[in-house]
């Protein structure tokens, strides 16, 4: 029924409006208690193709974070070992590393190409530190902590405070121009 509201709003909304109600509808189907695990990313993945392909939905990194959550919910597929390689995966995707790099990667895992979701959804370069990145890493900790990987979940942490400590800067220098002109 949500699926068939949007597809009749969708011709008459803006791009961004698309996107936020999009985002809005993912995020109904990843929070239902069933399908769970792989029926639900399969589920989603094509609710994804479908609103993109037929509604003219631009999906965004908010798009990525409902996404992820859906497959960390996943606990049996997605365990320590898996869970470091997908956040390997976002830092080379562009998601900010805090002391590490794209290079210098915060877990060892093999190397891979871009993640599979960010392949598959086609995203921008733009991230925005509160609406993206904060919420996923908070994700990030707190799936480690429930997996009793508490290493991880304290290094991804730590990259948060770097991160926060960074936008803290950069707004008070942007405060101090704005001020000073």
């Amino acid at each position: 029924a949500a699926k068939r509201i949007f597809a009749g709003v969708a011709p008459v909304a803006s791009s961004s409006r698309r996107t936020d109600l999009g985002n809005l509808l993912l995020h109904g189907v990843s929070t239902q208690p069933t399908p769970r695990n792989r029926r639900r990313l399969r589920k989603l993945l094509s609710l994804i193709e479908d609103l993109t392909g037929q509604c003219g939905f631009q999906p965004d990194r908010v798009t990525v974070n409902i996404v992820i959550k859906a497959m960390i919910s996943w606990r049996a597929m997605f365990d320590n070992v898996r869970l470091r390689a997908l956040f390997n995966h976002l830092i080379r995707g562009g998601y900010p590393p805090g002391d590490y790099s794209s290079q210098t990667l915060p877990f060892e895992s093999p190397s891979a190409g871009r993640p599979l979701v960010m392949e598959k959804i086609g995203l921008s370069s733009h991230v925005d530190f509160e609406r993206h990145v904060k919420p996923l890493y908070r994700m990030f900790v707190k799936a480690f902590y429930v997996r009793g990987d508490i290493e991880a979940a304290r290094r991804v942490a730590e990259i948060l405070r770097v991160e926060e400590g960074r936008r803290r800067c950069a707004n008070a220098r942007e405060r101090e121009r704005d001020l000073g002109t």
